[in-house]
């Protein structure tokens, strides 16, 4: 199994450390997705630590779409690079 020769940390951050990595991929979709979901991430921790109700519902639906989006986007990769370790 190949991981690209990254692999996210195993501490708190990882999510952090993935968008920053995604928005390093040559591609202006990848860094697009990077930037909205790093966004998205940031304000969730204010929404979470210092401003509650700082999310709209509309903004979370969004959300959910472009994750869903994402992750066949990603498994789509997968299949087509890494077969042997695609969903």
């Amino acid at each position: 199994m190949t991981d690209e020769g990254y692999r996210a940390a195993s501490r708190s951050g990882q999510h952090q450390v993935v968008f920053g990595f995604l928005a390093l991929v040559p591609s202006a979709k990848w860094q697009a997705k990077a930037t909205y979901f790093d966004a998205c991430r940031q304000k969730r921790n204010r929404a979470a630590y210092a401003t509650p109700g700082l999310i709209t519902e509309t903004e979370l639906e969004e959300l959910i779409q472009e994750a869903a989006a994402f992750r066949d986007a990603v498994a789509a990769w997968l299949r087509h690079q890494h077969p042997r370790v695609a969903p």
